[in-house]
């Protein structure tokens, strides 16, 4: 899978894209895997695939151009400017590891990009982009592939003094070992700039406390039988309450693998109004009803999970 962003503010678009090679079959990565190894060796010149030379800046290049492709439909305009990254160094030797950045750089040439973004002080000096935009593109995971957690990039933003119209000055680092960001503050800083999260469904942090205390995820709920009492877990994404429904309230709740249709009676809605109003994740307790091959659950208690359910591994 390939990540890149394309526009700019007010609202940059994260397109994740799935890379197909028609020669892996049997191989699952094999070439892309090689292409890593190959990019941190200066001793390796290319590759022969079905009798034709590649450089190693050949298929990166290829694949580079696809997504220009992709990012110039979407826009209706040029795409001339790229940030490569990577997940992890390349080689723990800098030279190395240098080598293989530059060998990138000079595919994305061959793509049709102008000289690449190189890091986050390098995109900050050349764009003048708006701190705050910056820093929001880092708390989305917009700049994850300069192989830095994102606490080290907000403190290397921290540092770095710019603005937008004016000449910048930039400080040494003084090599602070900042830990990562948990699981639970990236997901939620990615729906603070997004409104959603690309990585993380809410639901996988309380997965662990939902399976300890024996209440199903939507997966569990279709193997229920009719009849049967069951406890359920969910994020409200749908509430309705339908004027001809007489009182019927109807939710939708979506966790990691699927919706779970809820029905709620008038005098349980009456009971549970505050929380079903209220909360954002909610744990139901009900019957399970089967009925033309639909599965729903027939709300009988509602309460909302606690905030002390979330996991706090980090991620």
């Amino acid at each position: 899978m390939i990540e890149y962003w394309i526009g700019s503010d007010p609202e940059p678009k994260l397109i994740r894209q799935d890379v197909w090679v028609q020669e892996d079959v049997g191989a699952n990565g094999r070439l892309l895997q090689s292409i890593k190894t190959g990019l941190r060796s200066p001793n390796y010149v290319g590759t022969s695939i079905f009798d034709k030379f590649y450089t190693i800046q050949d298929p990166v290049a290829l694949i580079l151009k696809e997504l220009r492709r992709g990012a110039e439909e979407v826009l209706g305009q040029q795409v001339d400017s790229v940030l490569l990254g990577r997940p992890v160094k390349f080689n723990a030797d800098p030279e190395q590891d240098e080598f293989a950045q530059a060998t990138l750089r000079d595919a994305a040439r061959a793509a049709g990009f102008k000289t690449p973004f190189s890091s986050l002080a390098d995109l900050c000096r050349r764009t003048r982009l708006p701190r705050r935009l910056v820093e929001n593109l880092i708390l989305a995971g917009g700049m994850d592939g300069f192989g830095v957690e994102r606490r080290g990039l907000l403190w290397e933003l921290g540092r770095l003094r710019y603005e937008e119209e004016q000449l910048d000055l930039v400080f040494g680092d003084g090599g602070v070992d900042l830990p990562p960001l948990p699981a639970w503050e990236k997901l939620a800083h990615a729906y603070e700039m997004l409104g959603l999260s690309t990585e993380l469904h809410p639901l996988e942090l309380y997965r662990p406390w939902l399976a300890r205390h024996g209440i199903l995820n939507s997966t569990g709920l279709e193997a229920g039988e009719s009849g049967q009492r069951v406890r359920v877990g969910g994020m409200v994404v749908v509430h309705q309450a339908p004027p001809a429904a007489r009182g019927f309230h109807f939710v939708t709740l979506e966790d990691e693998e699927g919706l779970v249709n809820v029905i709620v009676r008038p005098q349980v809605y009456e009971r549970y109004r505050r929380v079903l109003r209220g909360s954002l994740l909610l744990v139901v307790e009900g019957e399970v009803q089967r009925e033309d091959g639909v599965v729903n659950l027939v709300a009988e208690h509602v309460v909302s999970m606690p905030s002390g359910g979330a996991s706090s591994a980090d991620g």
